[in-house]
């Protein structure tokens, strides 16, 4: 029985010493210290001793359970620690680290060809500017050169606006744009004289009004990215805080169980004991 006994520690160690994970220490747990294990069955049969080994065999049985049991919770406690650090250096996360941008998309292709045209016209010396919505006629028509018997000028072709002698009108979508302060848009060269290249343009907006719409865009769109990333960096926390209170939890189970466990089989070791001990008392 004691070589049987000393089997079972020797087995023991070895396998507990080489368990990696905590799945397979715990059925090695049960391999040994459960109600069917190898130590549960040796003390089972302490009742086919003869009395005088049963006390040394049955002693030297409780203390190989305490043995075991201390050396199933250390190597425990050196899994978990391994399983922290690998999940640690593993599956850690960057909770400040910027969001994902969102893409921003292409432009269209009527825009790409618009705008590769406002190119080539640019480098021939045009220039691309906006005019008002109210022209006077004027700079609608006579400074177009269209004269005043032209259809264009009729009440049905365009929209006048009630004004006296109905000098103001709405501008035609595809009317050109005259240059009220008498700078002309597109440049003119006199062939007499040599070429400066020192245009003036009118470019409506101005910069001030361009600024003031841009800025306000701006200063929206970095707040809404902003609250995108506290959204992101709050989310991350949460999934992580919830991730640890699962883990924590599993353990406190574990260990509780762990100590239940031992706690029963301990009342069962001392019942068995017991009953021993009162039929040696009978029969003797």
């Amino acid at each position: 029985m004691l070589n049987d006994l000393a089997k079972i520690e020797k087995s023991a160690r070895e396998e507990v010493k080489s368990a990696e994970t905590i799945d397979a220490l715990e059925a090695l747990r049960v391999q040994f210290l459960g109600r069917k294990g190898g130590l549960s069955l040796l003390l089972r049969a302490i009742k086919d001793v003869p009395a005088s080994e049963r006390a040394k065999i049955g002693a030297r049985a409780n203390r190989l359970r305490v043995e075991l049991e201390e050396l199933f919770s250390e190597r425990a406690e050196v899994l978990k620690k391994f399983h922290h650090e690998s999940v640690l250096e593993n599956e850690w996360i960057d909770v400040s680290r910027p969001s994902a941008k969102i893409p921003r998309g292409y432009l269209h292709p009527l825009t790409l060809v618009r705008r590769e045209v406002e190119q080539i016209f640019g480098s021939m010396g045009f220039a691309v500017v906006e005019g008002p919505e109210v022209e006077s006629e004027y700079y609608n028509f006579d400074a177009l050169n269209i004269p005043a018997d032209h259809p264009a000028r009729d009440m049905w072709d365009t929209f006048w606006l009630k004004t006296t002698n109905n000098q103001l009108l709405r501008r035609p979508p595809d009317g050109g744009v005259g240059a009220p302060t008498g700078t002309p848009t597109v440049p003119s060269e006199d062939a007499s004289e040599p070429t400066t290249n020192n245009y003036e343009y009118t470019l409506e907006p101005n910069p001030e009004a361009v600024l003031d719409a841009l800025i306000p865009h701006l200063i929206e769109t970095q707040i809404f990215h902003m609250i995108l990333e506290s959204n992101a960096s709050e989310h991350s926390a949460r999934m992580v805080a919830m991730k640890n209170a699962s883990e924590n939890a599993g353990e406190i189970i574990q260990e509780l169980t762990l100590e239940y466990n031992k706690s029963r089989q301990a009342g069962i070791t001392r019942e068995l004991t017991e009953i021993t001990a009162g039929k040696e008392a009978l029969e003797g």
